[in-house]
């Protein structure tokens, strides 16, 4: 549950801002940058060494092989990539009130640095949680080809691993 400090501070710091604590946004991108950090490279640390396409215990395709390579957080800890997925929004709202309130006291400088949380908020969820953000945008209306191609491999993949995961228990003797 290494996000949860996350969800916690983000809200503390935005409620420290407001009760004018002059340097909360500092804390509020160290923050952020932590857990980023922290995601970048535990999924450096994830990632298989040994993934093949058609091997066992998997017996992926190329696509799912390149997808397992490219998100190792979702496909090996899905409930810790939906937690720093959530983390991660929270932060962007707060971020977004942070912004308001530096742009409100006229610190120009750092409601900019502030405001750079969005869009690299945006790509790190993609980069933890793509099947939550693919299958957003499919619910709300459409995905293009490409997208449904890749939400497609990410089920695809995710069915395998459980599949092998659940083989693997049931041969064990475990449930």
């Amino acid at each position: 549950m290494v996000a949860i400090p996350f969800y916690l501070a983000s809200i503390g710091l935005v409620a420290a801002g407001l009760l004018g604590f002059q340097t909360f946004w500092i804390w509020l991108v160290a923050c952020f940058v932590t857990l980023t950090s922290w995601i970048f490279f535990g999924s450096r640390a994830l990632r298989p060494k040994n993934l093949h396409p058609d091997s066992p215990p998997y017996f992926f395709t190329e696509a799912e092989v390149q997808m397992v390579m490219r998100h190792p957080i979702y496909f090996s800890t899905p409930f810790s990539a939906k937690a720093f997925s959530g983390a991660i929004s929270v932060m962007q709202l707060s971020a977004l009130v942070a912004v308001v309130v530096l742009l409100f006291r006229t610190e120009w400088l750092a409601a900019l640095v502030t405001a750079a949380v969005f869009p690299i908020g945006a790509f790190m969820q993609g980069f933890v949680n793509p099947g939550g953000l693919l299958g957003y945008h499919q619910t709300r209306g459409g995905l293009r080809p490409e997208a449904q191609a890749q939400l497609t491999t990410i089920e695809s993949a995710n069915r395998k691993i459980i599949g092998a995961r659940q083989a693997g228990r049931s041969a064990n003797g475990t449930s």
